[in-house]
């Protein structure tokens, strides 16, 4: 329920407004930044107050009336939630995100041992929510002091947008992230699990839910380059493209290998969660492909989002959340789980078409070949050690050697594309990576 509610209340605050405060620092006009930081703080408390307002009324309709202080703590998280992203959104938009993973240890380490001391001391639910709640508002805390911090007395230049305008401004960018966002928020896993769970049981719907939230961890490993690469093209004025082209190549160099190696092991992957799930290995498989496609269509709907072509990213959100949506009240009731699993497919091949119609609108060339030869490179071996009955672990470990071995030597992937691609680690991690593998590409190409 918070969930839902702090996704209404943030308007799509956090993403419109972080391409106005990414080109302001850019350019260093401090002066405009705090300008739309202010305003965009204004709005985010009036959607807060709106959903407040919402879900104290629902409260009153529903069969079953919430307690008066669960609905108390509950409004507490929305609202620390919803204030967290946007300044979440907001530093990372200025691109000094050293700050935040120091941030989110220590708000990390509060809610572990607040709310594990609560419980203990039997609170019950108050006791989750309070501890829960401390998360979002100590990180909220520790990210309004880094938003002042980067704007106070720097006054590089001075700004001539007036409050109005501002307030507009970031309206306009926002809602049409936050249109398909609402959809997806009831058409994406979080509905599959619901509607799964309503038609096929408890059981279906655990498998389902498991099987995502693996393939949103292998997801994961990319989603630092979609995160920076907003507020990247945002402040940028030339050069988009080959940016937007670049992080796409260096998503699915990372993302594929490891996504067809747990494909081909989906069985042993899931065999770790118990034999209760051993159905689940067909979902997972499902969302596994969803990967591509997906992050295709992330990448295109920020650049063009990036240009300030909304409706255009409003297309692609829509392309993705309506046939999932559809789809999910059709054939989760004749296939069960396996039916939301391919309803969800469908919607990231929806968005994948779309944004390939408007990647080739706007004179963005995605090198499809590349992405097809990447893909096959990862694939083969992959296919091969499991066809093999090479241990799971081992096998995707070699999978993965052999993918990058492959690229490296056919020149698939760039000395740059190696220190783009390895920076998103810590630099004490990241440099002895970076020195091994570019002397093993030294030493297969020596045109590396």
């Amino acid at each position: 329920m918070s969930i839902i509610f702090s996704t209404i209340a943030t308007i799509g605050i956090p993403v419109g407004v972080s391409r106005f405060i990414a080109k302001s620092f850019h350019e260093k006009r401090i002066d405009e930044a705090k300008i739309f930081v202010r305003n965009s703080l204004i709005l985010i408390s009036l959607g807060i107050i709106g959903s407040f307002a919402v879900l104290f009324v629902i409260n009153k309709w529903i069969y079953v009336t919430l307690d008066q202080t669960l609905i108390i703590f509950a409004m507490i998280l929305i609202g620390s939630h919803t204030i967290n992203n946007l300044l979440n959104s907001i530093v990372v938009a200025s691109l000094k995100t050293k700050i935040i993973p120091k941030i989110m240890a220590v708000a990390s380490s509060v809610k572990i041992i607040l709310v594990v001391s609560l419980v203990l001391m039997h609170t019950g639910s108050i006791g989750v929510l309070l501890g829960y709640a401390s998360f979002e508002i100590v990180t909220s805390t520790l990210l309004g002091f880094a938003v002042i911090r980067m704007t106070r007395n720097k006054k590089f230049g001075s700004s001539n947008i007036c409050v109005n305008h501002s307030l507009k401004t970031i309206l306009d960018a926002s809602l049409p992230s936050w249109v398909p966002k609402l959809i997806t928020l009831f058409s994406g896993a979080n509905l599959g699990t619901i509607i799964v769970f309503g038609s096929s049981g408890s059981a279906e719907a655990a498998s389902y839910f498991l099987s995502y939230t693996i393939s949103l961890a292998v997801f994961s490993i990319v989603l630092p380059l979609f995160t920076v690469a907003y507020p990247a093209l945002s402040a940028m004025s030339d050069g988009r493209k080959r940016l937007t082209w670049r992080i796409i190549k260096i998503s699915t160099v990372i993302s594929i290998p490891f996504s067809s190696s747990v494909f081909f092991y989906s069985d042993d992957v899931i065999a770790l969660l118990g034999s209760h799930y051993a159905d689940a290995s067909l979902l997972l498989r499902l969302f596994l492909i969803a990967i591509f496609p997906n992050s295709i269509s992330l990448m295109i709907g920020q650049l063009v989002y990036a240009y300030g072509n909304y409706r255009q990213v409003l297309y692609i959100g829509l392309a993705s959340s309506i046939p999932t949506t559809l789809l999910y009240f059709v054939l989760v009731p004749i296939l069960g789980s396996t039916g939301a699993a391919m309803s969800y497919l469908v919607g990231s091949i929806g968005g994948l078409a779309m944004s390939a119609i408007i990647s080739k609108k706007i004179g963005m060339q995605v090198h499809w070949k590349v992405l097809c030869l990447i893909s096959i490179i990862s694939i083969a071996p992959a296919f091969a050690y499991s066809y093999l009955q090479l241990n799971f672990v081992t096998g995707i470990i070699a999978t993965l050697l052999t993918s990058y071995i492959i690229f490296l030597k056919f020149r698939i992937i760039s000395r740059s594309d190696v220190d783009d691609t390895l920076s998103v680690l810590p630099m004490g991690l990241a440099q002895p990576i970076i020195t091994v593998v570019h002397k093993v590409g030294k030493l297969l190409n020596s045109d590396y």
